[in-house]
Parts: C-alpha cells; sequence; structure tokens
C-alpha cells in the first residue's frame, strides 16, 4: 500500500490508489477537533437516539468527526483542537488517542516492508523539542499500523503536485491554519524552505476578539468562538451583524499582516539562493494552496505585496492549484510513488 496523510490543524486527509481499483484515488478527510458534552443521561440519550456516535472520558462525552455538526449545539463548549497551535498535545490524552482511532479509521493496514506513507507533519519543522516530538509521536502511529514512513514539507509538496505545467519550479504558498509554508523549487528539488508560525487560526482569533464573537462555558469562563467566524468567511453563517457589514475590511487588514511576511520571506529566499537562480531573468510562478487562501482576491493581495517588494519582475502568476485544500496530501502521494518506484528500482539492480 502506498498512502500519503496530511496531518493539518484544521483537517487531517489521507489519501491513496483503491485497491480494487487501483486507476482511482480513495481520498478520507477528517476534521482536526472534537466536541465536549456533559456526561449526563439526557445527552447520552439525545445522542443515542439520533445515532450520534459518542466516546466516554471521565465526566465528559467526546464527539469528533462529521458528527460534530449535528451534536455542537448540545455543548457551550468550542471545538478543541488535536493541534493546539499546530502541535501534538503534551496533556491531552483524549486527543492523542483521537489521533491514533482516527489513524486507524482512515488509512487500510499495511502488511510488509514496501508499505510507504508520506506525512506531512503540523506545526514547524525547525528541529526543536517540540517539533522532534511531533514527528515522533506521528510517525510512531503510521509505524503501527504496518507502514514505514517519510516526510514532506507541506509547500514542497504542493509543488509536487502543481508544478507540472512550470516543470516543477517556482514558489510554492500554503497557508494553513497554524502555519504558513512556503517553499522555492527549481526542477522539482527544493532551493528554500520556511514555515511561518501565523496561518488562518490567528486571522480568526483577530477577527473573533474584534467583533467580541464569544461562548460561555457553565461557570461563565468565555472562549473565542472560531468557528462562526470560519462559517462567515465561507458564506455559510453571519454571527454578528457588525462582522456582516464590517469584517470585509478587517479581513483584509489581517490578510495585509501575514502577506506582508510572506513577500518578505519570498524576497529573502530569492536573495539567498545559489547565485544562478537569483540572477537569472527566470520568472517564477507562484502556486497557492490550503484553506487560508480560499478568500475573495487573495492572489491580487499578494501580488500587491509582492509588487511593494521589487519582485514584480521576477514573479509570471500568482495563482491558486487544482483544488488547493488537497493539494498537500496529493503531492505526498506523488512523493510516495516516487519513493516506492525508486526502491523497486534498487532493489532491482
Amino acid at each position: 500500500m502506498i498512502c500519503a496523510i496530511d496531518f493539518g490543524s484544521c483537517w487531517i486527509r489521507a489519501l491513496y490508489r483503491n485497491p480494487a481499483a487501483p486507476q482511482r484515488l480513495t481520498l478520507f478527510s477528517e476534521p482536526a477537533e472534537y466536541v465536549l458534552l456533559r456526561n449526563s443521561e439526557p445527552h447520552r440519550s439525545l445522542l443515542l437516539s439520533r445515532q450520534i456516535p459518542f466516546a466516554i472520558c471521565d465526566d465528559a462525552l467526546l464527539v469528533t468527526g462529521h458528527a460534530m455538526d449535528r451534536a455542537e449545539w448540545l455543548s457551550r463548549l468550542p471545538r478543541t483542537p488535536l493541534f493546539p497551535d499546530g502541535n501534538v498535545p503534551d496533556s491531552d490524552p483524549p486527543a492523542r488517542q483521537l489521533l491514533n482511532v482516527i489513524v486507524e479509521s482512515i488509512l487500510p493496514p499495511g502488511d510488509g516492508m514496501n508499505d510507504l506513507c508520506v506525512l506531512i507533519v503540523p506545526g514547524r519543522r525547525d528541529q526543536s523539542e517540540t517539533a522532534s516530538r511531533n514527528e515522533e509521536f506521528l510517525n510512531r502511529l503510521l509505524q503501527m499500523r504496518g507502514y514505514r514512513t517519510c516526510m514532506i514539507k507541506a509547500a514542497e509538496a504542493t509543488l509536487l503536485a502543481g508544478g507540472i505545467r512550470s516543470a516543477f519550479t517556482g514558489f510554492s504558498v500554503v497557508i494553513g491554519a497554524e502555519t504558513t509554508s512556503i517553499c522555492l523549487g527549481r526542477q522539482g528539488i527544493s532551493l528554500a524552505a520556511e514555515t511561518l508560525t501565523i496561518g488562518a487560526n490567528w486571522i480568526d482569533a483577530e477577527l473573533a476578539r474584534h467583533f467580541q464573537l464569544q461562548r460561555w462555558d457553565d461557570e461563565g469562563q468565555s472562549y473565542l468562538d472560531l468557528h462562526s467566524v470560519r462559517q462567515w468567511k465561507l458564506g455559510e453563517q453571519t454571527p454578528h451583524q457588525h462582522l456582516a457589514d464590517n469584517g470585509s475590511r478587517m479581513l483584509r487588514r489581517l490578510y495585509a499582516v501575514v502577506l506582508e511576511q510572506v513577500a518578505r520571506t519570498m524576497s529573502r529566499m530569492l536573495t539567498q539562493v545559489h547565485s544562478s537562480v537569483a540572477s537569472s531573468a527566470t520568472r517564477f510562478p507562484v502556486l497557492l494552496a490550503g484553506g487560508g487562501t480560499l478568500v475573495a482576491d487573495f492572489p491580487a493581495l499578494l501580488s500587491q505585496r509582492l509588487d511593494d517588494h521589487g519582485m514584480s519582475d521576477r514573479i509570471q502568476s500568482v495563482q491558486h492549484i487544482d483544488d488547493p485544500c488537497t493539494a498537500v496530501v496529493r503531492g505526498g502521494l506523488i512523493l510516495a510513488e516516487l519513493e516506492h518506484a525508486c526502491s523497486n528500482a534498487r532493489d532491482a539492480a
């Protein structure tokens, strides 16, 4: 089995070829969050009557996956992330157990050394202790499932998924929930890559704070209502009239902060890579992916920031790749199949 799994801070996605029909791909997407409900008889009875799956954890009921949409109204608490700040939680045993349950539910078991899974790890890949713990824990989950593993960064995977028209040369930018991943590649080889610790969740939190979108638990403690902001951004719900009237203006200002960091990083990358690349007349395409890039006019907003940094003569185009939300996991599967083919060639030799 050859597969890829993208452990995103908002969604966990797995992709592999259908064993019964290898020409077709199977994709699973699970929210990287869960909802906690009070462990009471009325709550249990209601969940059972509506056939909503749940788990019992100490004095709470836990609902995850797509069932959260049907159960969230029963809770005063906001959704709890499986990867707070983009990291595997050290002090949240239910979240760690849920990650194992999700992996077992979306990935078929491996059955030999030829089973390979490429994974994309959330958070920064900066050799820090936290990053090492993230990688170790998620690697272990996949190895327990019977796979050998290798890793790739989100922006590098996006370049593989969408760079065929440019011979896999150019920039790729992936704005996720907690981080922004940027890569400059040439003919499929990463020349420079960086992960910024800012993403769509920072924007959502600032919007919720500015427009006072909150939820309160039974003890009166308040929490920012990020889920309602996300629904508003997708056009699914308007939780606050002031947000409906003034949210778009505030949203553009917040994105300007993020894109200023993105443009500055891209400019620095171009000056730091090999002189033959930096001094050439090549214009680079910029490939966009990730849920954080799906707001209106995003390519134009980034283009303006790149122009402000004097990069307009080095950029060919700024555009989303096809299906930007699944770009990362698709790039991971491409790498898995390339690695598998190379392994088979070495074995044959």
